[in-house]
């Protein structure tokens, strides 16, 4: 730790910051994201308690030396930005509860750690295809699961806790209703490919082919978690990897590629996609949920082609005179 800052106290492992901790992740809805929210808030907590830091009382140079600890000990910068996310969050709670009066953990931009996209793998259109064909021979389940992730680009955290009530009918349109980060809601189409594998997958599982919604407008009466076990539990993110990458070895999908595929993988593939065929940014943004653009703006792998230059565009908007 550097001279400029001066240790205080140590309270990284005392009953009421333990407490804290446990009572804001048992508040977050998800189970995937109270099982990485406490690994974050502990790898936090720990570093905290053995620089004699006081938890409460924690300062931005307190934040950022902790992520220069990380980097050093080999942390990837999207683990960086998820650790300090989550103990951003957890102060925000702790202010809205009395217990602090700032955040440590809001920097500056050029202070935070910025995932690069470039990292995750994406799949070509042809190669999506192939993962799709394999995910509809796989089973139902492994079909509506796939096909979701890839036409709507959401994240694993958001359709895993996903309930059958959750699709419903807008502007006589299906959609998908999920929470993301921050606890921001947003509605994502259910296409008729997708819908029609989902309505083929609920009708093999007892007591679930009743509950999706049919057109014209349906209001579920109860509900039940969108993708389960065999034994009806909710899916879980290291089952759903193991479902891709059956799928993926069954498409024939190079195994350098299949060694790299994570359900992320189906993210990117939706944002490079959308972004090679002329989706606007800002479209594209919206629809993954991001609030900066510069994070959507790493998805696009392609360079800039000449009919999606913005000049080839311009001249269907503004017609030049015919040269005589």
């Amino acid at each position: 730790m550097g001279s400029e800052l001066v240790p205080v106290a140590a309270g990284g492992r005392d009953q009421r910051i333990a407490g804290l901790a446990q009572v804001f992740i048992q508040g977050r809805r998800s189970p995937h994201t109270r099982r990485a929210y406490e690994q974050h808030l502990g790898t936090w907590i720990d570093w905290c308690a053995g620089n004699g830091v006081d938890l409460l009382e924690a300062r931005h140079a307190h934040v950022s030396l902790w992520l220069a600890f990380l980097q050093e000990a080999g942390a990837s910068d999207s683990t960086r930005a998820a650790r300090l996310s989550a103990i951003s969050s957890w102060y925000r709670w702790m202010q809205r509860e009395g217990v602090v009066t700032r955040n440590p953990a809001t920097l500056l931009p050029e202070e935070r750690p910025r995932p690069n996209p470039e990292h995750t793998p994406a799949l070509s259109a042809k190669q999506a295809e192939l993962l799709l064909a394999a995910a509809d021979a796989d089973g139902h389940r492994s079909s509506a699961l796939i096909a979701l992730m890839l036409y709507t680009g959401a994240r694993i955290g958001e359709l895993l806790p996903a309930q059958i009530s959750d699709i419903i009918q807008e502007a006589g349109v299906p959609v998908l209703r999920i929470v993301g980060k921050g606890r921001k809601r947003r509605s994502l189409p259910v296409i008729p490919a997708v819908y029609q594998r989902l309505d083929r997958y609920l009708r093999s599982r007892p007591h679930a082919a009743d509950l999706l919604p049919t057109l014209p407008g349906h209001v579920n009466a109860r509900s039940q978690p969108l993708f389960v076990t065999s034994t009806g539990k909710p899916l879980d993110p290291k089952q759903v990897r193991r479902i891709l990458l059956r799928c993926a070895k069954r498409a024939g999908l190079e195994p350098e590629v299949v060694a790299q595929l994570t359900p992320h993988s189906t993210r990117a593939t939706y944002a490079t996609s959308n972004l090679a065929a002329g989706t606007p940014l800002r479209d594209v943004q919206y629809a993954l949920g991001h609030e900066d653009p510069r994070t959507t703006e790493g998805y696009d792998r392609s360079d800039l082609q000449l009919d999606r230059h913005p000049s080839s565009r311009l001249a269907a908007v503004i017609r030049p005179p015919t040269v005589i």
